[in-house]
């Protein structure tokens, strides 16, 4: 499972949606830098930047490389909990044995969807 977030992150990453919109809005205006906005909203002109010329933010840019997505993860996380509160202990083989069933099924899905194109 993924680590659980920081209380700030979700802040911060309201304070940049808002620096971006605020931008954006004062653009049409007039023409206003990204160094006062990014003073004004208190974070760094850099990474207003990357996020207004399109960078992903961390934890979405590295989604690809996880083996299964937030909503697969929440399927197993309940499996889990509906072993536990069942009285049997999940081992690490019987969890990844889960895990595989879930991504299994995902690419079933994929493959099935590839065959109905053609």
């Amino acid at each position: 499972m993924t680590r659980p977030k920081a209380r700030d992150t979700a802040e911060k990453e309201t304070r940049l949606q808002d620096a971006i919109a605020e931008y954006q809005k004062r653009q049409k205006k007039s023409k206003v830098s990204l160094n006062r906005i990014a003073k004004e909203y208190n974070m760094p002109r850099q990474t207003l930047k990357d996020r207004f010329d399109g960078k992903l933010p961390r934890n979405k840019a590295h989604e690809e490389l996880m083996h299964l997505t937030n909503d697969e993860e929440k399927e197993l996380a309940k499996w889990i909990t509906t072993l536990t509160q069942r009285g049997y202990a999940p081992r690490y083989r019987t969890i990844r044995e889960l895990a595989e069933i879930i991504r299994n099924r995902r690419v079933i899905g994929v493959n099935d969807e590839d065959i109905q194109l053609v």
